[in-house]
């Protein structure tokens, strides 16, 4: 069997092993599961006192996050017990005594849990979706979403499941087995099996990354009341900001809408006092110099008019003309 070096290159037998000072990616596999966990188990432990002692109205959604939790700890605590038996070392530094098949067999079976933490995760943003938005049609798009996502979900663990044959063969890399992958592939494919314990550490370092990751952002909506109770400041700063933009953005809409129907009309401002009262008893030279304006409508039309043709909106229809 093909064994990686460590300078990357290959050969056909395993360099000599090291068990005094081995290379090592432990303090990164460690520090990743345990920073990740820990955060997304406090923002989990927010989100359950938020809904079940501010609001006292739990729901589906924080059900499904809760099983995302523990599907999530034990794919933690089976990758960091991993670790006493030689993950994230080459194996020819890990010590005969060490029980690499036990880390094979972990490194299965998340790869099995894995799709269900994800399948969770999601039905916990579906309910919330549910829980939020009355419509009917949304809510029938939900759960057809939700089909979707178990089907999804199973299928791909299934898949994980027998992605050997015979099954043993990942755990067991003495076992002969039929190779899926192409010709030129199959010296890496080797390598790896061969050096799981090492080059499988990426791998579950962003795993645990995603879980954690999407643990977090599904539970911040959630934590709104929370947020409200202790820093009232903050919910009412962004509410005022939200506020200020919705009128800036209707006030802009309603600008270009008058600046667009003035300039396709090609108004002039002084055209429609030929018919005021006032200009009624004035010549017809009068009426198309616009003199004898005394109407307060009519002051207010010519201002308007005059404002609009200095905006950004009206400058950009002139450029396109």
């Amino acid at each position: 069997m093909i064994i990686p070096g460590r300078d990357g290159s290959t050969g056909t037998s395993a360099p000599l092993p090291d068990y005094t000072n081995p290379a090592t990616r432990v303090s990164r596999l460690l520090t990743t599961h345990v920073t990740m966990f820990v955060l997304a188990a406090i923002v989990v432990a927010l989100r359950l006192i938020t809904r079940y002692l501010v609001v006292k109205n739990p729901g589906w959604d924080d059900y499904m996050i809760i099983v995302a939790m523990i599907f999530g700890l034990i794919q933690t605590v089976l990758t960091l017990s991993c670790i006493p038996n030689g993950a994230a070392k080459h194996s020819w530094d890990i010590r005969p005594s060490a029980h690499l098949s036990y880390v094979l067999k972990s490194a299965y079976a998340v790869q099995i849990l894995y799709p269900l933490v994800v399948t969770a995760i999601k039905f916990s943003i579906l309910f919330l979706y549910l829980r939020l938005s009355p419509c009917t049609g949304f809510r029938k798009l939900v759960l057809g979403h939700m089909l979707l996502c178990t089907a999804g979900g199973v299928i791909t663990s299934i898949i994980a499941m027998l992605q050997c044959t015979p099954i043993a063969k990942a755990w067991n890399i003495s076992l002969p087995a039929r190779l899926i992958l192409s010709s030129h592939h199959r010296v890496s494919g080797q390598m790896l099996r061969a050096d799981a314990a090492w080059f499988s550490i990426a791998a579950e370092n962003w795993s645990i990354v995603e879980i954690c990751s999407g643990i977090i952002c599904a539970s911040l909506v959630p934590l709104k009341p929370l947020i409200k109770l202790l820093v009232p400041f903050l919910v009412e700063t962004s509410q005022t900001i939200g506020s200020g933009v919705r009128k800036f953005r209707s006030r802009v809409s309603a600008q270009v809408f008058k600046t667009k129907e003035m300039t396709s009309l090609k108004l002039d401002p002084y055209a429609h006092m030929a018919n005021s009262p006032t200009c009624a008893g004035n010549s017809d030279d009068t009426a198309e110099r616009g003199e004898g304006i005394t109407t307060t409508n009519d002051v207010a039309i010519m201002e308007s008019y005059t404002d609009l043709q200095h905006t950004p909106a009206a400058a950009v229809i002139r450029s396109r003309q």
